[in-house]
């Protein structure tokens, strides 16, 4: 995955992401552990929601052309405090190459989609 649009604004993350042709998970490092995190498949029309609470690798799901309102239950977002040992492999792009921020899974990112993607915290 590559990131662009890519800045902090006092306590929100926002950046645009284009996933290349692979699927596998991407960790974006914002320097802080977000509250909620949204990603809006642009490609798709497909939103995911995720809160601060819920429980790992999960998220909530909007299909705009459906409309379906479903919940992901794994591979979904995994908040990221910055002691992992070994989360998912850095979105090129990044501003940190490690640290707190969050894990989007396969669940969420598919091949050659583009992605806008926001974090607050």
């Amino acid at each position: 995955s590559a990131l662009t649009n890519n800045a902090v604004v006092s306590d929100t993350f926002i950046c645009k992401g284009v996933n290349d042709g692979s699927a596998a998970a991407s960790s974006i490092f914002t320097g802080f552990k977000p509250r909620r995190v949204e990603v809006f498949n642009e490609t798709d029309v497909i939103k995911f929601d995720y809160f601060d609470g819920m429980t790992a690798a999960y998220a909530f799901k909007l299909n705009g052309t459906g409309p379906t309102f479903t919940e992901i239950t794994s591979v979904g977002v995994t908040l990221l405090d910055g002691t992992e040992a070994s989360p998912a492999t850095a979105a090129t792009g990044n501003l940190r190459t490690s640290g707190a921020g969050f894990t989007l899974g396969t669940g969420i990112l598919a091949a050659s989609k583009t992605y806008w993607i926001v974090a607050t915290r």
